[in-house]
């Protein structure tokens, strides 16, 4: 049985996916590959690896056995890459992220750019996902850090605050709440939004907290990022909600001005989570170390 690294990063990819297009697609071969791989380990092991259903694949208890083993086995890869760079043109290392909206769209390119330059044998993955899912992730070695909201359940990981991440109401300069006390986002829930598309992590986390407390808004526009949502509520379109560090970066250049939310679920910190600092790879800790602030989270 010679399973390289290609396949088993292959049926990783096919595993978290649940399917073996978006597998490939991930993974960066062409599907007809992908499948030929699959078989190929199949037919190796002599037995299935995942079962075929109407919409993607599932795992079989062998299937189960050899993604536990394939992670284990592609860490250390990546563990090995990261210790030998030092001595030659060893591929580069990898170290996979997962963040959520915030993170990924306002602290992580404002603090990778100087890491990448002073690591060019580094590579960084990043995904977004919502808090709970990067959680759940980091427990399960599915990325080497996360950033996530302290909002979601982190029991059982090693966390460090990274900064206060509140969301706030964002308003047009000159609107009749600029200037206005905090207040709960119930008061203003007759107005139109602009908010991300639904697959954006910030907006499940938005949404779901509107539906628990019986809230709902108005969306009038989605867009891509949250720079799109600040230049939208700008040019009038509605009224947004997004972390104040957005607002106090980008409020001069859009026009916004930030009201403070009291709703609690508004209330959060980002915080750098990871299994267990001692088994991160040189590469992941060296991002750890990079991503931790200088000082006390702010």
């Amino acid at each position: 049985m010679r399973f390289d690294l290609t396949d088993l990063g292959l049926f990783v990819h096919v595993s978290e996916a649940g399917s073996i297009t978006a597998g490939a697609r991930r993974a960066c071969i062409t599907l007809a590959s992908a499948s030929e791989r699959i078989r190929g380990m199949e037919a190796q092991l002599g037995t299935p690896l995942l079962q075929r259903q109407a919409r993607g694949v599932a795992l079989t208890d062998a299937g189960g056995v050899l993604l536990r083993h394939a992670r284990r086995v592609l860490a250390e890869a990546d563990a090995l890459h990261g210790a030998l760079a030092v001595f030659g043109s060893a591929p580069p290392a990898r170290v996979r992220v997962f963040a959520n909206t915030s993170g990924l769209s306002d602290l992580l390119p404002r603090r990778l750019p100087a890491f990448l330059r002073a690591h060019p044998d580094i590579q960084v993955e990043t995904e977004e996902h919502t808090s709970e899912v990067i959680a759940d992730a980091v427990r399960r070695g599915l990325c080497d850090l996360g950033i996530a909201s302290d909002a979601a359940d982190l029991q059982g990981l090693q966390c460090q605050p990274l900064r206060a991440d509140a969301l706030v109401l964002a308003v047009p300069a000159g609107h009749a709440l600029e200037g206005h006390a905090p207040l709960p986002i119930a008061c203003v829930a007759g107005q139109s939004f602009v908010g991300l598309m639904d697959e954006a992590a910030q907006q499940v986390l938005i949404e779901r907290s509107l539906a628990a407390a019986g809230t709902p808004l108005s969306w009038r526009l989605r867009v891509r990022s949250l720079e799109d949502v600040c230049r939208m509520v700008g040019e009038g379109v509605g009224l947004g909600v997004v972390p104040a560090q957005v607002v106090r970066r980008l409020g001069r250049r859009h026009g916004l001005r930030a009201v403070p939310l009291t709703d609690a679920w508004t209330q959060r910190t980002l915080m750098l989570c990871m299994r267990d600092a001692q088994q991160l790879s040189a590469p992941a800790h060296a991002l750890a170390e990079a991503l931790r602030p200088r000082r006390a989270a702010r």
